[in-house]
């Protein structure tokens, strides 16, 4: 028996305003995830999908080296033809998924067209303002950047070479040469050119899961330099939290949060959720909400104060419910609103309502 296809999921259009406040857009085409039809859907086209499900915004976040000077030679490019707004939220054509990828690719047949853009290796010119050349027909969402150095990178930066926990070795690339604090100092220098662009240092934070024993070191020493260097700038912290709670809280308690922090990916117990509602600190909500058998994170949500919750993709990681094993891209974050509104027994209208407010207000976005 042939394996079910997991391709692209279709779009749903969005009648509430949302912001993916954490996702990893690809900068280049390598980087987008193909489904089992081998389709690399275009960057274009996923955020044209976004607008149309409610998408106004989206945070993507470049946490290594290579990836912070990808973003400044990206947002070099776009700085003549982008909007200072986000767009305003209207009605947009539904794109059904065969719809939306025989629009992108020009051609009229479905198998045709998945197999031409297959072969797509061009960098996406993502020009903020720019129309697309589907059914989709008005403004992408905003795209704005959360920039660090993420723990498992900050580790490698300062010599760790160990077989990680999950049984994988660090691949060491040329710009690891830098040291943690060299590193930090770029993430900086990005912020300082396109203040109105990189809204958020992180993701930082730490990661017993991937980085063992001898990498914790440097992951603490990375964490405190772009906790401080939050605070400097006065921007939001993303904190990359994986089977590391404990040290976590403790770093964050020992060198003072800074005023708006977020634990994104939220992964935390019933312990942690009541440890941000103590310290204001935000849970950006993600897929594995959905996940039935995920009972300790479904419980700790509920109990978090509604004021402190975010949503976000991490795409293209974490799929949500019904999508999961499918590609994911911030298009789909409507599935998780209505899988947290669910959870709490709230309207999803109110719910993300809520959140927009609160996600404008934590990144100083301008709505």
């Amino acid at each position: 028996m042939s394996k079910k296809p997991r391709l692209w999921p279709s779009v749903e259009p969005g009648t509430v305003p949302l912001v993916d406040n954490h996702t990893h857009l690809p900068v280049v085409s390598r980087e987008i995830p193909r489904d089992s039809h081998r389709v690399a859907l275009p960057l274009t086209e996923q955020l044209a999908r976004a607008a149309t499900a409610g998408v106004r915004a989206v945070i993507t976040s470049v946490c290594d080296l290579d990836d912070v000077r990808r973003a400044d030679r990206l947002l070099a490019r776009w700085q003549d033809s982008r909007t200072s707004a986000m767009p305003p939220l209207s009605a947009h054509e539904d794109l059904r998924e065969d719809r939306g990828v025989v629009a992108r690719s020009g051609l009229e047949d479905e198998a045709a067209a998945y197999q031409a853009l297959a072969q797509v290796d061009n960098t996406p010119d993502l020009q903020v303002g720019t129309t697309w050349s589907g059914s989709y027909d008005g403004a992408l969402p905003r795209v704005y950047f959360a920039a660090g150095i993420h723990p498992n990178e900050a580790a490698i930066h300062g010599g760790y070479r160990d077989r990680s926990p999950d049984g994988l070795t660090p691949t060491v690339k040329d710009f690891h040469a830098a040291t943690i604090d060299d590193a930090v100092g770029e993430v900086a220098a990005l912020v300082a050119k396109y203040p109105t662009d990189v809204v958020a240092i992180g993701e930082t934070g730490l990661d017993y899961y991937r980085t063992g024993q001898g990498g914790r070191e440097a992951q603490i020493a990375g964490f405190r330099a772009q906790i401080q260097l939050a605070k400097e700038l006065d921007l939001p912290l993303q904190i990359h939290d994986r089977q590391a709670h404990a040290d976590v809280v403790s770093t964050l308690l020992a060198d003072g949060a800074p005023e708006r922090t977020i634990f994104h990916c939220f992964s935390g117990d019933r312990e942690l959720a009541e440890i941000c509602n103590t310290h204001r600190w935000y849970a950006s909500i993600a897929g594995p909400i959905s996940y039935p058998r995920n009972v300790e994170l479904r419980d700790a949500v509920t109990h978090i104060d509604q004021a402190l919750l975010l949503l976000e993709t991490d795409a293209p990681y974490l799929t949500p419910t019904p999508w999961r094993g499918r590609p994911n891209a911030s298009y789909l974050i409507g599935h998780t609103l209505q899988a947290l509104a669910e959870l709490r027994l709230v309207s999803a209208q109110k719910l993300a309502d809520q959140i927009y407010a609160t996600t404008c207000e934590m990144y100083a976005l301008i709505a």
